[in-house]
Order: structure tokens, then sequence, then C-alpha cells
């Protein structure tokens, strides 16, 4: 089975969470996780099992989008960010994957109670879907 791709760690979980396993019940207990490679990049193979019926099942998920410090480069690019801005700040721009930004984002929005950035955020995903389900 090819690795899932996923942006971010939390993408992971919750995938695992909701496949159902055979007997009807979902995965939810990570037993074992290991990080190996393939020539795409870094793989995150998680071992899960069903706690409805003992089932164990292996998850494989490409994280190269969510594991910057894996990638060839990155020091190079955090020593470039560094010379234009605080190293604190570089950091969080090359290590901090994309993704948890964007949740970061949200939940800032969350905390703050600012509606306008929550419906700005979900405008853009549904605008996006529209553009996925029409090409």
């Amino acid at each position: 089975m090819n690795p899932i791709k996923v942006l971010c760690i939390a993408q992971e979980r919750w995938f695992i969470r909701r496949e159902q396993c055979p007997c009807g019940g979902h995965y939810d207990e990570e037993i074992q996780q290991a990080l190996t490679s393939s020539s795409a990049g870094p793989i995150d193979e998680i071992k899960a099992r069903c706690p409805a019926c003992g089932n164990m099942e292996t998850f494989r998920f490409d994280i190269s989008a969510c594991a910057t410090h894996l990638q060839p480069h990155w020091t190079k690019k955090l020593e470039a960010y560094s010379k234009v801005m605080p190293e604190a700040e570089a950091a969080r721009l090359v290590l901090v994957p994309e993704m948890e930004r964007v949740l970061g984002f949200i939940e800032d929005c969350q905390r703050e109670r600012n509606r306008l950035g929550l419906e700005f955020m979900a405008e853009a995903v549904a605008h996006a879907q529209e553009a996925i389900a029409t090409n």
C-alpha cells in the first residue's frame, strides 16, 4: 500500500481514528510507531489496534510535508532566514509545518472569538473544495 500523504502529525491520528475495522469498530489505540524512509522521503509507520476486537492494522504515512528537519538542506534554509529575521521566527518558519501554522491560526481565532477570521478560513476551504469538485 502506498503511504498516505499527510500535512501534519495530527492528520495521521485523525486518519487512523476514522478508519473502520472489519468488525465495525475504529482503530484508536496506537501500539507502535516507527520512522522509515523511502525514495520519496520519510515514512511514519503506525501500528494501531481496534479496542473492540483487538485487530491490528499498520498505517504508513508520507510525512515529507511535516518533517522539515528530515528533509535535505533544512539547515541552509534556517541559516538564510536567520539573516533577515530573528532566529526564533526563522526556526518557526522552517521547522513548524505549514499545516501546524494553519491549525494554530484557527485555534487563535477560536480563543480570541474571531468569527471573521474563522469565516474567512471556512470560505477559503469551501472555495478550494468546489474547485477540486469541478476539475
